[in-house]
């Protein structure tokens, strides 16, 4: 799968997201100009238009009134979602429903939301109250047997992407045992009822696409809450009932599960969306920079070695690993758009937020903006005040287990490293030691980032550091050390005893892959593995 994963990779999520909605879109016209859909391509054209429409202008003036960041990529996806799931407008009134379904979707971000986070998907909350107002349009067409292939594709490219295999499988056992349960009281077939379910309901729409909303899906790092997410909207999704207006649909299993993974984040405090602004920025080797953000309302030029640890209070409490999505609107933004997640490389104890990421010659409009800033901040240009940057975070899971006694390797591909640095700046923060291996893989010698970092606190930490380039030409054969591929006669040479810990992989998708086939290789169990690659978000 390694060239699905390169074309996954070209992609940011959204981009990839957009791009696939649009496909179906085109599926659908070809399948309406063949009439195997109950609607004509000047209907559906008719009721793309409205909705895209109507959700810019809502979105643009709800930004321009809060002063909010908006995100051309999120209106559209949110507007093409309620395209496949709204009947096309048969008449004026239709037509007037429509806009109004697409006015509330982007309303409902503004206003159905805390600490500037919309706390349901926009438009699953938006194809609720239109169903309770005017039941009879909100027909989720896009369940039809000849849709289902592409849906299915897609879907399961989105859910590669996402990584979101842990909440839509819990999702899917829900929902089978809930519609079997139905199903035997009533005395149907099995097969029938499942067959009707995929081929004639959004059931794959629903849950290999907007279950996998990131904005949606719990944040919270502790293991099975993401599982028990999909779980609820899995056991809601089959319910038929009606309670004051208010019946079993997907959009109610939606915003009931969105309503529950809001509540689970806002017991353990970790939704949060930032206006920060960048303080400094540090080139480590070629094309790879750390950059460091603080809350806008504290941001003063800092060129210096060091950044202010005086700050009353940390911008965001996380666990290390954990990630953070930075939105940083520019001009003529291409289709990777304005958005990139990057894993934290800061201790959870600093004042200010770390990332670490590569900048190559030719790259995309965000990174090239994130370059002109680091070279304005050099400069010392107070236009950079002026930049909205923001960060919704924390994402994903803590990467390190909990039991201190507990043996880790860490296997670090390139960028990779920066999924570790979080953790060993916390242990050189207070002082704490724990049994450590770092197999440090990059492709020469000169591409060690952190490496001064890294050798000064190793054994302050307890930890040891293996460098292994592929090549060393660039410094004319002047290394000592290892050197080659990673394989499994240098790990027993080197770590006799691998057995006994837990792997901890990270780096780009192609290496992690290889890191886990070699675990497989040296009889590793499966619940010793944990991988954090990089899907291109």
């Amino acid at each position: 799968m390694n060239a699905v994963d390169r074309l996954l990779n070209q992609h940011t999520m959204y981009s990839f997201v957009l791009r696939g909605l649009w496909v179906l879109v085109g599926i659908s016209f070809l399948e309406a100009t063949l009439r195997w859909l109950p609607y004509t391509p000047v209907q559906l054209f008719f009721s793309l238009a409205l909705l895209l429409g109507v959700t810019a202008a809502t979105n643009a003036a709800c930004a321009l009134i809060t002063g909010a960041v908006s995100s051309r990529e999120s209106t559209r996806i949110t507007a093409l979602m309620l395209y496949f799931a709204l009947s096309a407008p048969q008449s004026a009134s239709d037509a007037l429903i429509l806009m109004l379904a697409a006015s509330v979707a982007m309303l409902s971000k503004y206003l159905f939301s805390t600490r500037k986070l919309h706390v349901c998907n926009p438009s699953a909350f938006s194809l609720l109250i239109i169903s309770i107002a005017v039941p009879a349009i909100v027909t989720w067409w896009v369940g039809t047997l000849v849709l289902f292939p592409f849906v299915l594709l897609f879907g399961i490219l989105v859910v590669r992407k996402m990584h979101s295999a842990d909440v839509v499988w819990p999702f899917t056992a829900a929902v089978a045992l809930v519609l079997g349960g139905q199903a035997f009281l009533a005395g149907q077939t099995f097969s029938a009822v499942y067959i009707h379910l995929i081929t004639a309901t959004p059931f794959l729409f629903v849950g290999l696409l907007m279950l996998s909303d990131p904005h949606s899906m719990p944040k919270t790092p502790y293991t099975g809450v993401r599982a028990l997410y999909g779980a609820v909207v899995g056991a809601l999704y089959p319910l038929t009932f009606s309670w004051w207006g208010i019946t079993g649909s997907p959009q109610l299993a939606l915003v009931g599960g969105n309503i529950w993974a809001f509540s689970a984040d806002a017991v353990t405090r970790v939704r949060n969306r930032l206006d920060l602004s960048l303080q400094k920025a540090k080139r480590f080797s070629r094309d790879t920079f750390e950059f460091a953000l603080v809350p806008s309302v504290l941001s003063t030029f800092q060129t210096g070695p060091s950044l202010p640890t005086v700050l009353d209070a940390k911008p965001l409490a996380f666990a290390p690993g954990q990630s953070i999505e930075i939105t940083l609107p520019h001009k003529k933004a291409d289709y990777r758009g304005i958005r990139r997640t990057f894993v934290l490389t800061s201790a959870p104890e600093d004042h200010y937020l770390m990332f670490c990421t590569t900048i190559p010659v030719e790259c995309s409009s965000f990174k090239e903006t994130l370059h002109t800033l680091q070279l304005s901040l050099l400069e010392k240009d107070v236009s950079l005040k002026k930049l909205s940057l923001s960060a919704t975070g924390p994402l994903g899971s803590a990467l390190f287990p909990q039991d201190p006694n507990q043996k880790v390797l860490c296997l670090a591909s390139g960028i990779g490293i920066a999924s570790f640095m979080s953790y060993f700046r916390q242990l050189a923060h207070n002082n704490e030691r724990r049994d450590m291996v770092l197999l440090y893989s990059a492709t020469s010698p000169l591409d060690f980032i952190y490496k001064e970092e890294l050798d000064a606190f190793a054994a302050r930490i307890g930890l040891k550091i293996l460098y292994v380039p592929l090549d060393f030409i660039e410094l004319a054969g002047k290394w000592e050390g290892l050197s080659g591929a990673i394989t499994p006669p240098l790990i027993k040479k080197n770590i006799p005893d691998y057995a006994s810990r837990v792997w901890l992989m990270a780096g780009p998708t192609q290496n992690t892959k290889e890191y886990k086939k070699i675990a497989r290789q040296l009889s590793v169990p499966a619940e010793a593995v944990k991988i954090q690659d990089y899907p291109g978000f």
